[in-house]
This record gives C-alpha cells, structure tokens and sequence, in this order.
C-alpha cells in the first residue's frame, strides 16, 4: 500500500465531491479548497488515515460480521471526529477564521464536530476502505511504475508550490484581518456610542479606515484573498465578526 499515492487520490475525490455538493447547492460553479489545484488535503488525510486504521483494527474485530460493522462505523467515526476537531482548532487559532460550524447542529462539541457529520464520515469512512480502496489501488498497478512515480513527482511538486502560495496569501489575510480588528478596537474607544452604532455604519466606518490608515491600498492588494470568502462563503469568526462582515463586503465586490 503506497500511501503517496492514496493521499493523490482520496485528496482529488474529495475535491470533486465537495465541489459539486457547493456548486449545487449555490447554482454555480465553486472551487471548493484551499488550493487552487483540484485537491482538498484534509480529504487525501482524512480517507488515508481511515484506511490505515482499518487495516489496523481488522485482526480485533468481532466474528458477528454486524457487529464488526457496528463497530467499524463508530471507530471510523470517532477517528473523523478527533481529525475534524483539531483541524478546526489548528485552524481557527491560526488563521483567526472558522471555515465550518456546526453550533446549529444536535449534539456538537464546540461547533467543531457533530453527531451527524460523524456517523457520516463514519459510514464513508467504511465504504471507502471497503469498496473503493481497493479499486483505487489495483487502477495504480496497472500503470507504468516509471511513468507512476514521474506523475506522482510533478503533483506532489504541483501541490507543494500552489500550498506555499496559498499559505502566504493566508497569513496575509490573518495579518490584515488582526490589523483592523485593532483599528477597530481604537475606533470603539473614541466613539460613546458604543459598538452598535459601528455595527449600524459599518460602511462609513471602513471608509474612514481606508482614508485615514491607508487600507485601501492593503485591500486592493488583497483582492486575490476574496476567493477564499467565495469558496467559503459561510466562514466566521467569534472573536472578529465585525472585521470578517466588513472584510467580506470590500473583497467580494
């Protein structure tokens, strides 16, 4: 089992069907992930890890071929949960943004994970060890090793150069969010009005920011970062919400 080669194609899978679940649901075409190759890493992880587990789990399951199931279902789905919560974690303190929530969801933790999502990737988490793993690597053995290990070299090349270009534009985008996050903070003490009234005028605000700190120029600098609010248009913040709210509308316009 090559797991560079698992990683390749569950992270290109992933891509397609998170791509054409939020095109679908929003009527039109979005490129769903960080990147702007077709790869979501944390589905290429994620699906990886799941195989791996399972592989480990197998010599310790249960002779009832229900229960095993049972029992394979949860154990994937507990797995999915700790990967889904730290990621969120990783990235939110990070980044300073939330790219999913699910406190309006039965049964979550933090927002972070929920019952739901969980038996879900529990179940997909199966139905790719079981059904598709195994297809998935008999269509590598059929292909050249030479040519494999050339295709493999060029992605992973592809994948390391788009990361490090996304990563700067993300780090970018945290820096210029905490900047007006302590533009704003100043801007709260000087008012006695209070947050409310920023909150009502938020656009004579901004304006006020772009004339008097030079953001504008940041921003249209920045326009490259409004893809990410694109492709994720339900990110937040709990400890930024003005500046993501306001960040939002200048970028997408």
């Amino acid at each position: 089992m090559n797991i560079l080669e698992l990683f390749i194609a569950y992270a290109f899978i992933g891509w397609i069907w998170e791509t054409s679940y939020v095109s679908f649901k929003q009527k039109k075409y979005v490129n769903r992930g960080f990147l702007r190759a077709p790869f979501i890493p944390i589905y290429g992880f994620g699906a990886t890890a799941m195989v791996l587990l399972m592989e480990a789990l197998l010599p310790y399951l249960p002779a009832s071929k229900t229960v095993a199931l049972a029992f394979s279902i949860f154990y994937l789905g507990l797995c999915a949960s700790f990967l889904e919560y730290g990621t969120s974690f990783l990235m939110e303190w990070a980044l300073k943004a939330r790219w999913w929530d699910y406190s309006k969801r039965k049964f979550n933790l933090h927002g972070r994970v929920a019952l739901g999502p969980s038996i879900f990737w529990g179940i997909g988490g199966y139905v790719i060890w079981r059904y598709i793993n195994g297809p998935i690597q008999s269509f590598y053995q059929m292909i050249n090793p030479i040519l494999l290990n050339t295709f493999l070299v060029m992605v992973y090349g592809m994948i390391l150069v788009d990361a490090y270009f996304t990563l700067r534009e993300l780090i970018s985008l945290r820096s210029v969010v905490l900047r007006m996050q302590a533009l704003l903070d100043d801007f709260v003490d000087q008012v006695d009005e209070g947050l409310d009234m920023i909150e009502e005028n938020i656009g004579d605000f901004m304006e006020q920011i772009e004339a008097h700190v030079g953001l504008r120029k940041m921003l249209e600098r920045g326009r490259k970062y409004a893809r990410f609010y694109r492709n994720y248009p339900d990110v937040t913040t709990r400890k930024l919400p003005l500046v993501f709210k306001a960040l939002r509308e200048r970028l997408n316009r």
